[in-house]
């Protein structure tokens, strides 16, 4: 929550602009949730492994998140997210595929790696991360180098298969997807604020796709990062 001062009045009675806050107060605010964060969302392995490929184990890692009442797990499987307390449902994310529009390949397996509050899949040039905090859990992709196709202006596709027992709706922009339980009049989960940046951080075009029973997929237009 951020507190900004109300109008103020001049001399003779007219509104005056009211001062803006100071930055260094925004800073401070933000330095202190960050330090608050690392403890109280950081991701660690959690009791349970997973098989991979027959090959061995590895962790399952959990990332709790308070602020919004959901835990999350990532396996070499993919993401599921489930509420901490009250309500029973779950969401299953799994990265399937990625490449330009047309061309798109399925991922080769990856295990997650963590550091902190951020897990991480490599996947060659394909990297899929995840920033856990109070605002909810971020998902992002960074791309080392751009998939080929895009050189003749084709967009980038990130394809993601999905499994819930929430039902999933798409906002008329096409910018993000909501899930509820049936009959609900509110969502359980929404995954928004979908952004786009080439290697020089401007903004490029970007959008959701959804197939029916299938997945939904974002793309943009050719950049070597997806934020």
């Amino acid at each position: 929550m951020f507190l900004s001062p109300g109008e103020a009045q001049r001399g003779d009675g007219t509104p005056r602009a009211a001062a803006s806050p100071s930055r260094d107060l925004g800073a401070a605010v933000r330095a202190a949730l960050e330090r608050d964060a690392a403890a109280a969302y950081a991701v660690s392995a959690s009791s349970g492994v997973e098989a991979t490929d027959g090959a061995g184990s590895a962790p399952v890692l959990h990332a709790p998140n308070p602020a919004q009442g959901i835990d999350a797990f990532f396996t070499t499987e993919g993401v599921r997210v489930a509420p901490r307390a009250g309500a029973d449902w779950r969401l299953e994310i799994r990265v399937a595929g990625f490449g330009a529009e047309g061309a798109v390949e399925p991922v080769a397996a990856a295990a997650p790696s963590v550091g902190g509050r951020r897990v991480e899949y490599r996947r060659g040039d394909l990297v899929e991360w995840y920033e856990n905090g109070p605002r909810g859990i971020e998902q992002g992709f960074t791309l080392n180098a751009p998939p080929a196709g895009t050189e003749r202006g084709l967009p980038v596709r990130v394809e993601m298969a999905v499994r819930s027992d929430l039902e999933p709706a798409l906002d008329a922009e096409g910018r993000a997807v909501s899930w509820a339980a049936p009959g609900a009049a509110d969502p359980a989960l929404r995954y928004d604020g979908l952004i786009a940046f080439d290697a020089g951080g401007r903004r490029l075009p970007r959008g959701w796709s959804w197939i029916a029973g299938a997945s939904p997929s974002s793309s943009t237009r050719p950049a070597p990062r997806i934020p």
